[in-house]
């Protein structure tokens, strides 16, 4: 009975399947593709954030505040090692702060933060031009969630 129709019905719901699972691996990494883009992007505007108060330290602290807004971060630590290899800045001169958090713990006396899961957070910077004869010519705060404490 090879004149019947409906005898390519099993074949034509496979071509189906395989399409529907084809659109849907696309959509997947489509999100996924975006999702990356935006803790690249937030990477580079937290890197850039540090740069501007880095450029533009403040005498006292009364000014020279730079803040970016809704920084994505996955989890894992953020460490001032990382500036200073950024920015040939000394580590020891950067202090890390956040707000009171219970998934964000600050580390090694403000040496960095952990973040124990994704989050968007406003990030603060500030840096401080300290007196001649001090360990470090600059004081850079980075705080997490609120302005720094000078």
């Amino acid at each position: 009975m090879p004149g019947e129709k409906g005898q390519f019905l099993p074949f034509r719901l496979l071509v189906a399947v395989i399409m529907a699972a084809m659109i849907f691996v696309i959509i997947l990494g489509a999100i996924t593709y975006f999702s990356e883009m935006q803790y690249v992007i937030s990477m580079e505007r937290y890197y850039e954030g540090f740069k501007y108060a880095l450029s533009a330290p403040s005498e006292d602290g009364s000014e020279g505040l730079v803040e970016r807004k809704n920084l994505m971060f996955k989890e894992g630590s953020y460490y001032a090692l990382d500036l200073e290899r950024q920015f040939h800045f000394d580590s020891e001169c950067v202090e890390f702060q956040a707000t009171e958090m219970a998934n964000a713990e600050i580390k090694g006396d403000g040496a960095g933060i952990e973040l124990r899961q994704r989050m968007q957070i406003d990030v603060y910077y500030q840096c401080i031009k300290q007196p001649s004869g001090s360990e470090c010519n600059t004081e850079c705060y980075v705080s997490f969630g609120k302005k720094p404490r000078i």
